[in-house]
């Protein structure tokens, strides 16, 4: 898969970017600045660029065009979301692991 033109902000957490996937099956500025924290306007707009492509490519669509599909957009932007779920996964063992051992 080609990466986007864009460079792609770090995720605020592993656990919001989980919620974020299952939760909206589209995303609009709102989701994008819970998921990447407070960006500048251009940066969504960037970013929903690059998840359109991927869209288009994969010949999904949207109900509201200021919105991207949260699958596409995820490809688009090389977050792998069962690579997500293994990480939070491990992060909630270790964290148990260290209240168990306090």
């Amino acid at each position: 898969m080609e990466r986007p033109n864009v460079r792609i902000p770090p995720i605020t957490g592993v656990a919001e970017a989980i919620h974020i996937f299952w939760e909206y099956p589209e995303l609009s500025n709102r989701e994008l600045e819970m998921l990447f924290g407070k960006r500048s306007p251009n940066t969504y707009s960037k970013l929903k660029k690059a998840a359109w492509g991927k869209m288009r490519e994969m010949g999904s669509f949207v109900t509201n065009p200021t919105r991207v599909p949260t699958h596409c957009a995820y490809l688009a932007w090389g977050l792998d979301i069962n690579d997500l779920e293994k990480r939070h996964a491990r992060l909630q063992k270790l964290r148990a692991r260290e209240e168990k051992g306090a």
